[in-house]
């Protein structure tokens, strides 16, 4: 019993705040919506009157007043379509203005989430409660409006008064039913709040699935995983199909006794009303009018039905969407130093874990100087990864400090720290857009020639010509159309326009045969012109001329210096270095 309170009060809540959240469509939009809902609802019930009181004049043969109340009941028909017209205009208008702003509001959110909550969380999931959670929000809101906020006032005062006048027995009958039937509607709704949470869990399980299995087809094929995580699938599928099937047979429990409402009413006011006109307590016309008006009043009681039932569903998917809305988000504060002319990387005894149970970073301590190349070397899971992401200021739970040109990394604006740093991974992202654009989103007010220029320098230009379209070429989805070393190119053109003085470099080149790395390399090389270049290395020939190498090992610097000079001692750099040439000799044999 107290778990339905609590789900009771959670949604109210939930319901009441998504009410809140698109105040500025409704005010917009829905405002009109509720206008033109008591306009239409007050006119059907002034028509059932009319006509009632029209039969009457026609049955005592008064013909010249029956025909002003045609030509009025006319005119109000009319007026009827054309407010019905508008409510359907702003119904839509108030649907799709509240889904841009609640679509706009989870795009923002996204963006200034930290990188911690992607990390922690499938794509599948976010996806889901941008695409599936807000469609269904923002049906509700209009429906909602039309049937609780606008008609339901009218349908029971104005309507019941109407009644009562007629014969208040008969509608002391008929209340007296739709009450009962309504207590009841309000029990039977309670389990949706349930089923509906494990529907949205089921569809958040679905989804990401679904994306792995087209993301990764090519690995389910090869692999033949087909049985295996085609079982999850299915059980994902099944769970959602009996989910639904749950809340199906709820919501039809509540539509039969919503319809019993509905109905029963209307049939109970024609057989007693029939007593009561042979009596002649009251006359055809109003019973008629009884009977028209009626079901505008039984009515509420099926919309109410409706409405709770919609209310506890959308109350459970709207918790999953404020659940991603009250996240906390990446802090806004801090000072932008981009104007330090000293722009230098520094670690002083930093220690961080993603979890309690180890230390990804021990008291890691080093500097990059400014306009030099240092180079991170290190076995799997040695840190280096992470090292990059605490310079993007991705993670601040980290003892010790990070300077980045002398100022303390938790002193700087995030966003102004990011502007000064291009990230290169080992596979950039591109976009299904064109390669034009694709390189001017380093610097989205750059011009046609400068995006030329740089595509030259990052020795780019010659393949993209080589294209169907040229620049005008569209990439497809991650830059599918080109190879690994020719995406690659083209994100080292971007971060060229982007031209922030740090640039990290997470092994660009790991993944490129020989001929591709030569002119990803050389690419590289004007890259860094001038620079505070840091480059995880996989590949140690490539980094033979840095200025500094970080041997990273367990969380900690345990050596650095040049090539030269670590090559000529007993160290761990030497070992991996012609460990690295052995196997490359042995994979030329």
């Amino acid at each position: 019993m107290k778990e339905g309170i609590d789900n009771k009060q959670k949604v109210r809540h939930t319901v009441k705040r998504l009410y809140t959240y698109s105040k500025k469509a409704f005010w917009k939009w829905g405002i009109w919506r509720w206008i033109g809902g008591l306009f239409s609802a007050s006119l059907n019930i002034l028509i059932a009157r009319m006509i009632g009181q029209m039969l009457d004049i026609a049955v005592g043969g008064k013909w010249s007043e029956a025909i002003t109340f045609i030509v009025l009941v006319s005119v109000f028909v009319i007026g009827r379509s054309v407010i019905g017209y508008t409510n359907s205009l702003t119904s839509y208008s108030y649907e799709a203005h509240a889904g841009y702003i609640m679509r706009c509001a989870a795009m923002d959110k996204i963006n200034a989430l930290p990188i911690g909550y992607f990390e922690s969380k499938h794509t599948g999931t976010v996806i889901s409660r941008i695409m599936n959670d807000i469609g269904k929000m923002q049906e509700f809101l209009p429906n909602s409006i039309a049937s609780v906020w606008s008609h339901t006032p009218v349908n029971i005062f104005f309507g019941l008064t109407l009644l009562f006048m007629i014969d208040w027995r008969l509608t002391l009958i008929v209340v007296s039913v739709v009450m009962i039937t309504t207590f009841i509607l309000s029990k039977i709704s309670v389990p949706l709040v349930k089923y509906t949470d494990a529907e949205q869990q089921s569809k958040v399980k679905y989804n990401a699935y679904l994306r792995d299995f087209i993301e990764g087809n090519d690995i389910y094929k090869i692999y033949g995983m087909k049985k295996t995580h085609g079982k999850k699938f299915n059980s994902a599928v099944e769970e959602q199909f009996k989910c639904s099937k749950a809340i199906n047979r709820q919501r039809s429990k509540i539509r039969s006794i919503a319809g019993l409402n509905y109905y029963l009413p209307w049939v109970l006011s024609y057989i007693i009303g029939s007593f009561f006109v042979a009596k002649g307590d009251i006359t055809i016309g109003e019973l008629y009018a009884f009977a028209a008006i009626l079901p505008n009043v039984t009515k509420v009681a099926w919309q109410i039905g409706d409405t709770v039932a919609s209310i506890a569903e959308v109350g459970g998917i709207a918790g999953h969407f404020f659940k991603l809305i009250d996240q906390p988000e990446e802090r806004q504060d801090g000072d932008d130093y981009s104007n330090v002319s000293d722009v230098s990387i520094t670690f002083d005894s930093v220690s961080f874990s993603y979890s309690a149970e180890f230390d990804v970073l021990s008291g890691c301590s080093f500097i990059v100087p400014k306009a030099s190349t240092v180079a991170l070397v290190g076995g799997s899971g040695s840190g280096k990864t992470t090292i990059f992401k605490l310079i993007c200021g991705y993670y601040e739970e980290y003892s010790g400090d990070v300077k980045i040109g002398g100022y303390s990394l938790r002193k700087w604006n995030l966003h102004a720290l990011r502007d000064n740093i291009t990230y290169m991974s080992q596979e950039s992202y591109l976009f299904d857009d064109t390669i034009m654009e694709n390189i001017r989103n380093g610097r989205p007010e750059a011009t046609d020639d400068e995006v030329i220029e740089v595509a030259k320098a990052a020795y780019a230009d010659e393949f993209i010509m080589e294209t169907v379209n040229g620049y005008n070429t569209v990439l497809g989805e991650r830059g599918i159309m080109l190879s690994g070393g020719q995406r690659q190119r083209i994100a080292i053109a971007r971060a060229m326009l982007r031209n922030t003085p740090i640039i990290l470099l997470d092994e660009p080149t790991s993944a490129l045969d020989t001929r591709s790395e030569h002119y990803v390399q050389l690419a590289l090389n004007n890259l860094a012109k001038s620079r505070t270049v840091f480059v995880i290395a996989h590949r140690l020939s490539t980094i033979e001329n840095a200025d500094n190498i970080l041997v990273l090992d367990n969380g900690r610097i345990v050596e650095q210096g040049t090539h030269s000079k670590l090559i000529k001692q007993d160290s761990r750099y030497k070992e991996l270095y012609f460990a690295q040439i052995a196997e490359v000799n042995a994979d030329e044999t």
